[in-house]
């Protein structure tokens, strides 16, 4: 038979004292975590709302741009047409 360890007064109050050392740390690193979790999803959400701002911006510039050329377009084939319907009348 195995003799059972007695442990001492002393010994029992470092041990409850670093048990609950070890305990403080482990929830001081898992706030730390959460933490660090929380920010980087704010990051990344913040990140996210800019990307989609800057695509949308291209997209108006994209469309204003188009829209000018097809305005030019216009402008030229009417300008065209003017001329030759002038040279055609010209000739007759």
């Amino acid at each position: 038979m195995q003799k059972k360890k007695v442990c001492s007064p002393k010994d029992r109050f470092y041990q409850e004292k670093l048990t609950y050392s070890i305990v403080y740390e482990s929830v001081r690193l898992r706030e730390s975590i959460f933490h660090t979790i929380g920010q980087s999803s704010a990051d990344l959400e913040s990140q996210s709302k800019a990307s989609e701002y800057a695509l949308r911006k291209r997209l108006h510039e994209l469309e204003r741009a188009l829209n000018e050329l097809e305005w030019q377009k216009k402008q030229v084939f009417s300008i065209e047409s003017f001329v030759f319907f002038a040279l055609i009348s010209l000739l007759f």
